[in-house]
């Protein structure tokens, strides 16, 4: 009989443990590595796509524009005619003002203090220079139906955004124009129902960015980029300062039942209840319509 000879097994590598667990924490971190970088990526296409808007400093969507740097003395001025109602305005808008009367701070005080005395004033603020573009008119659009047609079950979408919407989702945007229609069809009301007060009684809470036509100019702008024309853009005419007064107004209501999306720009929630609703009374036309 003959006898085979067999080799013996090779010995395994040792089990290095310290190279498993940095290998193990290793791979997550490149995977954030690359998200991160991606995303940087996806922000420059943006940015090409949807132009990038300054804190209103710049050219966006073809409906702000550019003023020229006021000197520091014509600022002081116009600041000190205004008083605390200086409060109100973003650098830029005294920018406007100053331009949009030849650097004179006693016009532009007096046209600002004009459009400021009325809760929500569109032509005393354009003429003003707080905004440089005029809403759509509502009138050339049909009123759609309080509810939705009997046997649909498309009621509408909600986007929630915790705050601070700017410019680096442009997405998001263009994502109310498509869900409202798209930029052919879409009319979008800006409703600025969370805006500060313009009332020297509410001076407490007097904030630059929260303003309406401060509102309306972001969202001119924001909206503008992605894609739908100035015309197509409304304003609601409603604030803390006015609610009382058009809680059943048929033009704030009829104005809302006009667009496919509404927009309701960021301030103080609580605003939004008080405008609707007031002190717990029931619900007026404006808020039916919203709702």
């Amino acid at each position: 009989s003959s006898s085979t000879s067999s080799s013996p097994a090779p010995t395994p590598a040792p089990y290095n443990s310290t190279l498993y667990d940095f290998g193990r924490l290793l791979i997550p971190v490149l995977v954030c590595v690359i998200a991160v970088a991606l995303q940087i990526m996806a922000w420059g296409a943006a940015e090409q796509v949807f132009p990038v808007i300054d804190e209103g400093k710049a050219v966006y969507g073809g409906f702000t524009s550019t003023p020229p740097e006021p000197s520091p003395g014509s600022v002081q001025e116009l600041d000190a005619l205004l008083g605390d109602a200086a409060r109100l305005l973003m650098p830029w808008a005294k920018a406007r003002a100053l331009d949009r009367h030849g650097g004179d701070a006693v016009k532009a005080a007096a046209a600002v203090k004009t459009a400021l005395k009325s809760a929500v004033d569109v032509e005393a603020a354009f003429q003003s220079g707080l905004i440089t573009t005029r809403p759509g008119n509502p009138r050339k659009f049909r009123r759609l139906p309080v509810t939705a047609r009997k046997g649909s079950h498309d009621v509408g979408h909600i986007i929630a955004d915790g705050g601070n919407l700017n410019h680096f989702y442009p997405e998001t945007y263009a994502k109310i124009v498509e869900l409202s229609g798209g930029a052919e069809k879409a009319v979008i009301c800006v409703a600025p129902f969370s805006s500060c007060s313009l009332n020297p009684k509410s001076s407490s809470e007097y904030n630059p960015h929260q303003t309406w036509y401060n509102k309306w100019e972001e969202a001119a702008a924001a909206f503008g980029s992605a894609g739908i024309p100035l015309s197509r853009l409304l304003l609601v005419p409603l604030t803390v300062d006015n609610a009382r007064d058009k809680r059943d107004d048929a033009g704030v209501a009829g104005v809302v039942r006009r667009c496919t999306g509404i927009w309701l720009p960021g301030g103080e929630p609580y605003r939004i209840a008080e405008v609707l609703y007031g002190n717990g009374r029931a619900a007026g036309r404006n808020a039916r319509a919203v709702g």
